[in-house]
């Protein structure tokens, strides 16, 4: 993904990233304020600051332990995303908060498995 942003930095995201994980990286990773317009490489660096990339000035390009990093925690959101009950990520925390209904959902078979009462929240 690095030698693809150094080859072709003016290509569109979609060309690497799903329409949901473009979707989670301009919720949780702010713009810079002089961001100029949503190539592969503003996209590369917003996974790469997930990574604790800080895109600074002086700064080299990311590397591949910091968008590992990044794409790992991308991943893991992006599939929390995908259901649209879990969709309701207004601000990032380090976790994903989960309304009543998912947490029943999973809640349900365990205490009929195990019979154990799991307290949703509600």
């Amino acid at each position: 993904m690095t030698f693809l942003n150094r080859s072709a930095p003016d290509a569109p995201p979609t060309l690497a990233w799903t329409v949901t994980e473009i979707g989670v990286l301009n919720r949780l990773v702010n713009d810079k304020p002089k961001a100029r317009q949503k190539t592969l490489s503003h996209y590369l660096i917003k996974v790469a600051r997930f990574g604790g990339y800080l895109a600074r000035a002086s700064d080299p390009p990311p590397g591949n332990t910091v968008m590992w990093r990044g794409l790992s925690r991308l991943t893991d959101i992006a599939m929390g995303a995908m259901d649209e009950n879990l969709w309701v990520i207004e601000s990032f925390t380090g976790q994903i908060p989960l309304i009543a209904g998912a947490i029943q959902r999973i809640a349900d078979p365990l205490q009929e498995s195990v019979g154990v009462k799991v307290n949703s929240g509600s």
